[in-house]
């Protein structure tokens, strides 16, 4: 019975985290309109970095495709926004450095989706592709 009381907490945890989520992403898109620029800017690439952390857990971890198809569909919004702004989509490529392989991956495939910068995504794609392939037991990734 405990272990049942449990679940259903750490279930209601779970929806408490999504919900969250997609409202600080959502709200990101909504609330910034009037800011300058450059800080609207940094804005939605935040928002699309944690975005994209949020998808992987959602899908890698929690196998959740409903949630991670809602958070494709608001950074596809902020991508959307960005090709609006600035210099558009491009301020993506700042998080091809980024730390965490989600990330990279996620903001490389947007890039390219547009054929941007494809002379600084590829490389960073195939190194992704190597390590991953470095990894796998056989020695290969499928």
């Amino acid at each position: 019975m405990k272990a049942l009381i449990r679940g259903a907490a750490i279930e209601k945890e779970l929806n408490r985290f999504k919900a969250d989520g997609l409202a600080a992403i959502d709200a990101l898109l909504n609330d910034g309109r009037a800011m300058p620029e450059n800080e609207r800017i940094a804005s939605l690439v935040r928002g699309f970095e944690f975005g994209a952390k949020l998808r992987a857990t959602l899908y890698d971890e929690l196998l959740d495709t409903d949630a991670t198809t809602k958070v494709v569909g608001l950074m596809n919004k902020i991508a959307e926004t960005l090709d609006n702004i600035g210099s558009g989509r491009v301020a993506l490529a700042t998080l091809l450095d980024h730390a965490n392989a989600a990330v990279r991956a996620t903001a490389g495939a947007y890039l390219l989706s547009k054929e941007l910068i494809p002379e600084r995504v590829v490389p960073v794609l195939r190194e992704m592709m190597k390590k991953i392939r470095a990894a796998a037991p056989d020695g290969n990734d499928g």
